[in-house]
């Protein structure tokens, strides 16, 4: 399975980074683009990645900017960013989100 961590910072955390807890998502109004920055790392060893690993530690793949993040699969991310791995790899999307 994907593991997959959002955090948030600003003025209500006091600056320190939060983790944003699960909640049920809706569609943006319809005219709303977005764009965020997506980057893909492969692990430098063969050990299967069970838990949200540290980029730092990783070797970076590629980068490519998306208007959402919705992948299917394995494919979709293949078509950003070509020379992504068949396992042992993790993605960071990058971005701002209007919070009104």
């Amino acid at each position: 399975g994907a593991y997959m961590r959002l955090t948030w910072n600003g003025p209500d955390t006091g600056g320190v980074e939060r983790l944003v807890p699960s909640a049920k998502a809706w569609k943006p109004k319809s005219g709303v683009s977005s764009r965020w920055t997506m980057r893909m790392y492969k692990a430098p060893f063969a050990v299967p990645l069970y838990s949200v690993p540290d980029v730092r530690l990783m070797d970076y793949v590629g980068e490519a900017t998306v208007p959402v993040i919705d992948f299917n699969g394995l494919a979709q991310m293949r078509q950003e960013i070509p020379k992504t791995p068949g396992s042992n790899y993790a993605w960071v999307f990058y971005g701002k989100v209007k919070i009104t």
